[in-house]
């Protein structure tokens, strides 16, 4: 697959470390783990998110869009780097956020409007604080998109998570990465392993491994929705994206491996089972983990291992999709825990 072929622009640092983590394989008695460290592309504390943007922010340049509109929740870590990377191309982004289980101002949300963004903030029954009706997050979009546009503003939306067929690139880019730097390292990987939650992340990781026909398993760890409503979801895009880019690849339900069981009770809610992994990690190895989704998405990957599901024989890698700026916000949550 060309990528080339593709607008884009250079956000991140690349390519990502690819590290092998002795001491927690040690401690888990195998398989081999490394971790793919998607935390460090750079763009404004780094992240997965990123990797979306170089495609996204391409193609807004060649459509010549003034105004950057996303959504998200109040830490998104999708809307931090959207904001960093429309400030870096001279364009506006306008912020529409949902609660969360976290209010504070600090963290992401702190980091938005540090990097220029207009936030429009949605109360819990979804009313814009700014507008005084009762909106949806659709119409609110609808309605500031309809309101540049009679300002004589170019907008460009980049939905939640930037997860459609063009910010899919970023991981099937990244796919292909990993893939060269194994075979450069003599990896034989198994599997990947990364939190799932808007679907564009998993469904590049899947078409990537399958564009280079690697048999490399991708298994996607839930931290918002259930099976049952992320499948359908995630099987569509794969098989949208395959068709927009002419890539010959179809899928099923049965083809997508995505485990909801290390949610806990609900997108952004700490669990017991999040913080040890959180500190497991970084006690093991001295990396940090996010707590909405890769503490969630390591910790589902550690008692996997645990309970044989991977193949010993072959390595397991987990993608560090970043996020860590919103740690400092469930500070309180891991008190307890960190002291012992």
């Amino acid at each position: 697959m060309q990528l080339s072929k593709y607008p884009r622009v250079k956000l991140i640092h690349s390519p990502t470390p690819l590290e092998y983590l002795e001491n927690l394989t040690q401690h888990l008695d195998g398989p081999d783990i490394y971790i793919k460290r998607d935390d460090c592309t750079g763009l404004a504390f780094g992240g997965n998110k990123s990797r979306k943007l170089e495609f996204l922010i391409g193609d807004a340049l060649k459509n010549k869009a003034d105004v950057i509109i996303t959504a998200g929740a109040v830490q998104s870590n999708h809307c931090r780097q959207t904001a960093a990377a429309a400030t870096k191309f001279g364009m506006e982004c306008i912020i529409v956020a949902k609660p969360s289980w976290s209010k504070e101002y600090n963290g992401n949300l702190f980091l938005d409007e540090l990097l220029g963004a207009k936030l429009v903030l949605l109360e819990e029954d979804n009313e814009a604080l700014d507008q005084g009706g009762k909106l949806s997050m659709e119409e609110t979009i609808e309605n500031l998109m309809a309101d540049l546009k009679t300002k004589g503003k170019n907008p460009y939306y980049i939905p939640v998570g930037g997860s459609n067929s063009i910010g899919s690139l970023g991981y099937i880019s990244m796919t292909m990465e990993l893939i060269a730097q194994a075979n450069e390292m003599g990896i034989e990987i198994g599997s990947m392993v990364a939190a799932s939650g808007s679907g564009g992340t998993q469904t590049g990781m899947i078409l990537g491994a399958d564009v280079e026909k690697s048999g490399i398993q991708t298994v996607g760890m839930a931290i918002s929705s259930d099976a049952t409503i992320v499948i359908p979801k995630l099987k569509d895009l794969c098989n949208q994206t395959s068709d927009y880019y002419e890539l010959g690849l179809s899928y099923d339900e049965k083809d997508i491996i995505f485990n909801d069981n290390y949610i806990g009770e609900g997108y952004g809610i700490p669990s017991e089972e999040m913080i040890e992994a959180v500190k497991l990690l970084a006690r093991k190895e001295g990396i940090i983990l996010d707590p909405v989704y890769s503490g969630k998405a390591f910790a589902g990957m550690v008692d996997l291992i645990k309970k044989g599901y991977f193949d010993k024989s072959k390595a397991v890698v987990f993608i560090h999709t970043g996020g860590t700026p919103a740690l400092f916000v469930y500070s309180d949550s891991f008190r307890e825990y960190i002291q012992n």
